[in-house]
């Protein structure tokens, strides 16, 4: 039995996503927001009341919101982390999911691997301690997509719409 094309499948294990944070003093933070990754998860909430006034809010990631833990399908580049404050990792994510064509965006997320700065620097004592409190595997860039593997799969590219498509929510809702 195949799966009609405006409803999206039922996948058993973690998605596999990658993303950067903010390192503030032994804390992961979201780069775009004040959220805080505790204990290495996040749960997503939707804020549209905050911000569009709504009247309704609906579970993130919402279809008509821009909300969800975000990850992209690919690692982030070797060089993109390389500020005093940027580290990048993989994510396990669950629960609905929003797939476009560079990333996602879900209602659950779990850093499940860091990566290790390229430079002995006080940013890298800083992160090791951080992943060791939250027991999180800390490795070379090269390793990252390797380790996260032990925590799920990624998207596969059969499920990824192109560019110029719309994306197809996990709810059976086509987004454009």
């Amino acid at each position: 039995m195949s799966a009609s094309p405006d409803t999206a499948p039922d996948l058993v294990r973690p998605i596999i996503g990658f993303r950067q944070w903010r390192l503030q003093d032994g804390v992961l933070r979201s780069i775009w927001t004040d959220d805080t990754w505790d204990g290495g998860l996040l749960r997503a909430r939707c804020r549209a009341d905050a911000f569009a006034r709504r009247t309704t809010v609906g579970e993130a990631p919402d279809p008509a919101c821009t909300c969800g833990v975000y990850a992209w399908h690919g690692q982030v580049p070797i060089g993109a982390s390389a500020t005093r404050d940027l580290v990048a990792g993989a994510v396990a994510l669950w629960g609905p999911i929003e797939i476009h064509a560079t990333g996602m965006r879900a209602q659950y997320g779990h850093i499940v691997a860091l990566s290790l700065p390229l430079t002995r620097s006080r940013k890298r004592l800083e992160l090791a301690i951080t992943a060791g409190e939250l027991g999180i595997d800390l490795v070379p860039h090269r390793r990252l997509a390797t380790a996260a593997m032990a925590y799920g799969t990624p998207i596969p590219a059969s499920l990824r719409p192109g560019p110029k498509c719309r994306a197809l929510t996990p709810r059976g809702h086509v987004r454009g």
